[in-house]
């Protein structure tokens, strides 16, 4: 385990390196498949409702105030629903980032992904409608 953390640690530096910004893929073999998952409806209640849940798909509701943060978790593939506009920064594991920006009642699909979220507008509230299972 800590030669793949020396790994990853190498080629973090070296994607820093380059002048343009770049996503580093990794080899499947250096991602752990024993990590545990980082489920956002358990790490983050304060912001994280599930509205309904059943075998297929997981609905959460999700409310953050100005500058507030979701914690690192681990998302499935879902739609995500701006139920006000939502200003959003998504940040990966390795510190790359992109912004969302989504009117009220917008929606967009999301890839599944371990990220974090910052919003960075006036207060959002999202409804993220989540696959449970794989895409076939």
């Amino acid at each position: 385990m800590p030669c793949r953390a020396w790994i990853v640690f190498a080629l973090c530096l070296a994607a820093g390196a380059q002048n343009r910004p770049r996503v580093p893929t990794f080899p499947p073999d250096l991602i752990a498949h024993d990590s545990p998952i980082r489920d956002l409806a358990k790490l983050d209640t304060s912001h994280v409702r599930v509205e309904e849940e059943n075998e297929r798909v997981r609905v959460l509701r999700i409310t953050l105030g100005p500058g507030e943060s979701l914690p690192m978790h681990d998302a499935r593939n879902g739609v995500l629903v701006c139920v006000t506009a939502c200003r959003l920064t998504v940040t990966n594991p390795v510190g790359y980032t992109f912004e969302i920006t989504l009117g009220a009642g917008r929606t967009r699909w999301m890839e599944a992904k371990r990220h974090r979220i910052t919003n960075n507008g006036a207060a959002a509230e999202m409804i993220y409608i989540e696959a449970k299972q794989p895409a076939r």
